[in-house]
């Protein structure tokens, strides 16, 4: 019986050309950087990249020749992908390579168009999408709003929204707004925090919305914007978050950002109010009334650390070791190795062991 062997592949160009590449001898990766400069093979241009920042002089301007040869005949896709590499040659140290990577983008807009690189700012790939967005207003290929729009899908890309709502302060309100109102919805609170300060460039229904919705944004830093713009609108600030902490049927996180909103109004007659939920029903609330007690009153930081060692859930108890370890709150050892002793919660009484003693 006659065996048939499959035939080994055939050895692939591309990774003879890589040999000569990293080859130790500046001769050679010089001479192989000169015949990537004539192949047609995208595959090549992400080869040459390294050889651009190459120790060798003679190597760099060789690799630069080629990649500004092969710009002209590569497809726009294998131009895009190379981009950020390109661009990172402008952090480089060992030359300055601005005036080549100006002209190498210049060709590029030449050679790919704008609607392309347009597109390259909506890629899925981060490092893409960046690398045209800087192109393209490097440059000044196209008009803010264009660009602000051209971010698209990326707006939760914090890099893009960021520099997306900085460039939406030079667009008129109607079109700044309508770009802004899409970057509130980010998952990162600075980008909400510039987008809802633009917003608040323009006193008007849009924007009193957009603050008071802001108010009980999970992070400080959002609601650190509203709460000026609201106040100057005539709302009591500590009857909104009051009436929010107390409102039926909100869930844990946003009873939480209400306490937290209210504490950092820091007025003592809040303090009765807050203390109250250290009775909720959720351990998160629990631990976020503790804290609010604690932000208006740290003299009572040894009371605090009792009462969250004394909650049935460990997650508010850790908070008493906090208290303990790090805003120098005093408790007895002996109460605390017999509450945990109770629950069972030897890791902690160990931790509270390593910091107060075990006498």
């Amino acid at each position: 019986m006659t065996n048939f062997r499959t035939p080994p592949a055939p050895p692939d160009p591309l990774d003879e050309l890589k040999e000569r590449l990293d080859c130790y001898a500046g001769r050679i990766r010089e001479t192989t950087v000169r015949e990537c400069g004539t192949l047609s093979d995208p595959r090549v241009l992400a080869l040459l990249v390294p050889r651009l920042n190459d120790w060798v002089p003679q190597v760099r301007d060789a690799a630069r020749e080629a990649m500004m040869s092969l710009v002209e005949r590569m497809p726009t896709a294998a131009l895009l992908a190379i981009l950020p590499g390109v661009q990172h040659l402008l952090n480089a140290g060992r030359t300055d390579h601005r005036a080549w990577v100006d002209a190498y983008e210049k060709t590029m807009i030449r050679v790919t168009g704008m609607p392309a690189l347009l597109q390259g700012v909506q890629d899925a790939d981060c490092r893409l999408a960046r690398a045209s967005f800087h192109l393209l207003r490097r440059h000044g290929m196209c008009t803010p709003a264009e660009l602000v729009g051209a971010i698209g899908r990326n707006w939760n890309d914090v890099m893009l929204a960021v520099q997306g709502v900085r460039l939406c302060m030079q667009l008129p309100p109607d079109q700044r707004n309508a770009l802004c109102r899409k970057a509130l919805g980010s998952p990162f609170s600075s980008v909400r925090a510039l987008a809802l300060q633009a917003m608040l460039e323009t006193d008007n229904a849009e924007s009193l919305a957009a603050a008071h919705a802001a108010l009980l944004d999970f992070n400080g830093s959002v609601r650190a914007v509203a709460k000026p713009f609201m106040a100057r609108h005539g709302v009591d600030l500590r009857d909104f978050y009051r009436n929010a902490a107390r409102r039926p049927n909100q869930n844990a996180l946003q009873v939480r950002t209400a306490l937290a909103g209210l504490a950092s109004l820091r007025d003592p007659a809040d303090l009765a109010f807050m203390q109250s939920f250290t009775n909720h029903g959720s351990k998160s609330v629990r631990a976020e009334a503790l804290l609010a007690w604690l932000q208006h009153a740290p003299g009572d930081k040894d009371d605090i650390a009792l009462a969250a060692l004394m909650d049935a859930s460990r997650t508010v108890r850790k908070l008493s070791l906090y208290l303990v370890c790090r805003q120098g709150a005093y408790m007895p050892m002996a109460l605390v190795r017999a509450r945990l002793a109770a629950t069972g919660d030897a890791a902690m009484l160990a931790a509270f062991g390593e910091r107060l003693g075990s006498s």
